[in-house]
């Protein structure tokens, strides 16, 4: 059932006819309570059957009072040499930033107590991942913790190292916990399966996704605010597959739409259709009417979800063993 055939229904059955009708946008009005009732439909079974593929993206905070000590000794004519120096990572607080992001906000601070050293967070090649320091014309990059007791310590969240680099540039390693968390589809209610890589994940508490501190591949994960976290945090990029229950989205209202089929099963076209008549009943102060609309909108997900149930039985144990002799390979 396309929205204009829903639409045309749900009119009919409000009895909001066009010959009727006292507003001129009746039309949108009614695909939009369509829509809103191709979504409530959906939350009242529970979401419809989905699965699609996340791909992680690394992610930093941020805050102004988070620094490193960075220190760059310089040969002949090196513009660039510092002596040990305490450099807030960003002039401003940062939630979910890219590293590209953390990266610009990083070399402007360093920028300003040197001449033109660059900072970047490789998204390719064999630093992937990582950051890269390159003071131009230095001859070692040293980065530690900050000596400032206003200062908390940024090494661990952006680069899980310090030390020397006794060259031009310095490489971090992969940041610590910046690959735990990635958002899931923006139509998402509840999840049903999840792999990594093939394997099944096992739902965890969330206290063990706070600040993990731990790389390698992801036995566990857990959701909160539509985003997922897996732990450990994996070091590399892998098929990362999930199956969840969602709702649909929205068709446009302006008439584009109208041929396009209802995204939800051809089983329950119906339900946003009793859904909008009861929204416009409602306005035309019939609440009665409305009521029995509503009535056959929720009997049109009860069916859906039993329907649903029953198609997907629980595997029981077979009553009785059967035995299997073991398979006898001849070594001739």
């Amino acid at each position: 059932m396309t929205l204009g055939d829903q639409a045309t229904y749900a009119e009919r059955l409000a009895r909001t006819a066009s010959n009727a009708l006292t507003i001129t946008n009746s039309s949108d009005v009614t695909k939009k309570y369509v829509n809103e009732g191709t979504r409530e439909l959906a939350k009242k079974v529970g979401g419809i059957p989905k699965e699609d593929y996340l791909q992680l993206v690394p992610r930093f905070d941020s805050k102004t009072w988070w620094a490193i000590r960075v220190t760059i000794t310089g040969g002949v004519g090196c513009t660039n040499a510092l002596a040990a120096t305490d450099v807030a990572i960003t002039a401003t607080n940062r939630a979910n930033a890219t590293g590209a992001t953390v990266a610009s906000d990083l070399q402007t601070a360093i920028q300003a107590v040197t001449t033109s050293t660059t900072v970047v967070f490789n998204t390719s090649g064999s630093d992937i991942w990582k950051f890269t320091i390159d003071s131009i014309d230095g001859t070692d990059i040293e980065i530690n913790s900050p000596s400032g007791i206003n200062y908390s310590d940024a090494t661990d969240v952006l680069f899980a190292k310090t030390g020397t680099s006794g060259a031009q540039t310095w490489v971090s390693n992969i940041p610590q916990d910046t690959f735990v968390e990635t958002d899931l589809p923006s139509n998402f209610l509840r999840l049903t399966h999840v792999e990594w890589d093939g394997i099944p994940l096992r739902e965890a508490p969330w206290e063990l996704f706070i600040s993990p501190e731990r790389h390698g591949t992801p036995t566990h994960y857990a959701i909160k605010n539509k985003k997922i976290r897996v732990y450990p945090a994996p070091s590399s990029q892998d098929m990362f597959h999930v199956w969840y229950n969602g709702v649909e989205t929205d068709l446009a209202v302006d008439g584009t739409a109208d041929s396009t089929d209802c995204p939800l099963p051809t089983e329950v076209h119906m339900g946003p259709v009793y859904f909008a008549a009861a929204k416009l009943c409602e306005e035309a102060h019939e609440f009665q009417k409305a009521i029995l609309f509503m009535r056959d909108f929720l009997d049109s997900a009860i069916e859906y979800r039993l329907r649903e149930s029953n198609a997907n039985p629980a595997l029981e144990p077979s009553p009785e063993t059967v035995y299997r002799p073991p398979e006898v390979i001849s070594s001739t």
